[in-house]
């Protein structure tokens, strides 16, 4: 028996959520992505094996390969919303409060949070 009641098997098979990816190789500071999938989590990590930040930083950064493993051990749920409107914007929320510096398209999410009028102006 594990302390741990999650069951990361089940997780893989969740959709429409937003996750969080935590980079688990030293740094000075936390690096992290967050994003969102509608489709199962599975799938979309399985496109960040393929491509995109998450598989750039661990070959630009560690000059390492990005395996499944590493993704799925270090990849949490943390929201998940039905309505494809409300899970952008929750993603957008979480990328602008926790500042995620994997991510690539940090300039959209202001512009889309204020858009809604979910961000004041600077």
């Amino acid at each position: 028996m594990t302390n741990n009641r999650t069951n990361k098997k089940d997780d893989l098979q969740q959709s429409s959520l937003v996750y969080k990816f935590k980079c688990p190789l030293p740094h000075s500071k936390v690096e992290q992505y967050i994003g969102h999938t509608r489709t199962k989590l599975s799938r979309r990590l399985t496109m960040h094996l393929q491509s995109g930040s998450i598989l750039q930083h661990f070959e630009s950064i560690h000059h390492q390969k990005l395996t499944r493993e590493i993704l799925t051990s270090n990849t949490t749920i943390i929201d998940r919303d039905n309505d494809p409107f409300r899970l952008k914007i929750k993603e957008a929320l979480y990328i602008q409060n926790l500042f995620p510096t994997i991510n690539k398209q940090f300039d959209t999410f202001p512009t889309l949070l204020r858009l809604f009028g979910l961000l004041n102006d600077f």
